[in-house]
């Protein structure tokens, strides 16, 4: 049997994952709409969040976990074409409805420049058509984590730098698991090593040689910055598909893992050694991943609860629309109460946006990709079918 042919995995589903996305999301979100005002939170809980950076290093780390487990035995042209027309079709249908919504919010700013708003919103002095128009080119292509800067970074929806990492890692991920699923251990351990290290030697050389206004943006938001806690997460997929699920499973051991990995998280959490945060915490977000996904042999996880696997399920939709929202609330000029109803209010829209718009987007533009694909000169398919 080739491996092309072979079940990608038992059809087990891992809600627990899903929930998990969700609190992910919802640390983002507390730490933006406190940043802007909207909601008031104690500094305590946002430096322990790092303002939102670890929940997205998390959802890196998950990222490479769930595509590896959906995907392990990936081979060939064909198979490949159709991971990425359903990468592209998860992301692009909801970040252009999420430029759709920040429309409004990058109007406002350019209107009332005189009063602030376009720096306090988007770190500029000024808009033209280089920075409002580079900006939204590198949004509509999911560039902008490529730029460190403020003009091209800021504008339009901020957090779509994330995107610009994701599409990176999808761009790699089927050369990375027929390489690695065929690796010994010990051969993985050593690519990590590699990977850790080249993550610490951007950060410091980001900080050491790069323009001031630009250091934070590598050491944050640069895509090669976090292949780490890609990879880290294909390690921790590869390892539950390779016994790991049973191994953990037995006795105490998730139970011992569960603590092993939340008790140094939350210490790093709170003690900041090191600076970013999600740089000693990425392994231990691989462990929590690896062991959340082998459910409890005694009870369901309470992460698996139903309404917040749905929310889950439209965390992509959240974290895409929330800052555009915030932009409008914020024209609104809320009070702080009002505040918390409208982010209330933002996961009601995320968890309708989800069910209405993104996932039959989703498969129309999956397959659109699809359709063009099959209809590609004869040569190309010749080529594939060859490859096949």
């Amino acid at each position: 049997m080739r491996a092309s042919d072979a079940p990608i995995h038992d059809g087990t589903k891992l809600p627990a994952l899903t929930g998990l996305r969700f609190l992910a999301a919802a640390a983002v979100i507390v730490c933006h709409f406190n940043q802007r005002g909207t909601i008031s939170v104690p500094l305590e809980l946002t430096d322990f969040l790092d303002d939102g950076r670890t929940a997205v290093a998390l959802f890196f780390v998950l990222s490479g976990f769930i595509l590896t487990y959906n995907y392990s035995n990936m081979a060939g042209v064909s198979e490949r074409v159709k991971f990425y027309a359903s990468r592209i079709a998860r992301i692009y249908p909801v970040t252009i409805l999420a430029l759709l919504l920040a429309a409004g919010g990058v109007g406002y700013a350019v209107i009332n420049r005189d009063a602030g708003v376009l720096t306090d919103w988007y770190a500029l002095e000024d808009a033209n058509i280089f920075t409002v128009g580079g900006s939204l080119l590198a949004q509509l292509t999911m560039t902008t984590g490529w730029f460190p800067t403020a003009s091209i970074n800021q504008p339009w929806n901020a957090p779509a730098w994330s995107i610009a990492c994701e599409m990176f890692f999808y761009a790699l991920f089927p050369f990375l698991i027929v390489r690695m699923r065929r690796l010994s251990p010990a051969r993985i351990a050593i690519i990590l090593e590699g990977c850790f290290a080249l993550q610490c030697f951007i950060i410091w050389a980001a900080r050491t040689f790069a323009p001031i206004d630009q250091k934070g943006f590598l050491v944050y938001q640069f895509p090669v910055t976090h292949l780490f806690e890609f990879l880290a997460g294909i390690t921790a997929g590869l390892i539950f598909l390779r016994g790991g699920r049973e191994w953990i499973g037995q006795g105490a051991r998730r139970n011992l893992l569960l603590a092993g990995s939340l008790v140094p998280l939350a210490a790093l959490a709170y003690l900041r050694p090191v600076n970013p945060a999600y740089l000693l915490m990425s392994p231990l977000f691989a462990v929590l991943i690896l062991t959340l996904a082998v459910a409890p042999a005694r009870r369901p996880s309470w992460l698996a609860w139903r309404p917040l696997v749905v929310l889950g399920e439209a965390s992509f939709s959240l974290y895409m629309i929330h800052v555009p929202l915030r932009d409008i609330y914020t024209m609104a000029q809320p009070t702080v109460p009002i505040g918390w109803c409208l982010l209330a209010a933002t996961i009601v829209i995320s968890v309708l946006v989800f069910k209405y718009f993104e996932t039959p987007a989703r498969y129309r533009f999956r397959a659109a990709i699809l359709q063009r694909w099959q209809k590609a000169p004869a040569t190309l398919v010749g080529t594939q079918k060859a490859a096949d």
